[in-house]
């Protein structure tokens, strides 16, 4: 659920700067009374990024191309990557479907990702005083 919870705390939390979510399922989806995180797309405070796996039944193919459409239709900073021949859990070692490929691609953006929106700017030099 760390997918669907990113894309949530985007909308509910404005401290959040910059959030990378893989695979998040079940975002269409409220839970509970409320609405789900998808119908509070336009409530985003950050730039988001998204790992999908193609072969991934939820969210799917479509549920990917779903929130690509709402991120851009209220102009929300984001990208989104599918990695073929992947599932849903392609990052975890340990697991049955881990898929390297899709884990050594999206790992290094992950963090490019973090950089560019956390880094925090190079301290300006004080002005000479006159």
């Amino acid at each position: 659920m760390g997918g669907r919870v990113v894309y949530l705390m985007a909308a509910a939390s404005p401290n959040f700067k910059a959030g990378v979510a893989y695979y998040g399922g079940n975002i269409m989806v409220p839970w509970g009374d409320g609405l789900s995180p998808f119908d509070r797309t336009a409530e985003i405070h950050c730039p988001l990024l998204g790992h999908f796996g193609e072969d991934d039944k939820n969210p799917s193919p479509e549920d990917m191309r779903k929130l690509d459409a709402e991120l851009t239709k209220y102009g929300k900073v984001h990208k989104l990557y599918s990695y073929p021949n992947t599932g849903h859990g392609f990052m975890d070692q340990h697991g049955k479907n881990y898929r390297a490929h899709a884990a050594e691609a999206s790992w290094p953006r992950t963090v490019d990702f973090f950089e560019r929106y956390l880094a925090k700017p190079a301290p300006k030099m004080a002005e000479a005083s006159r």
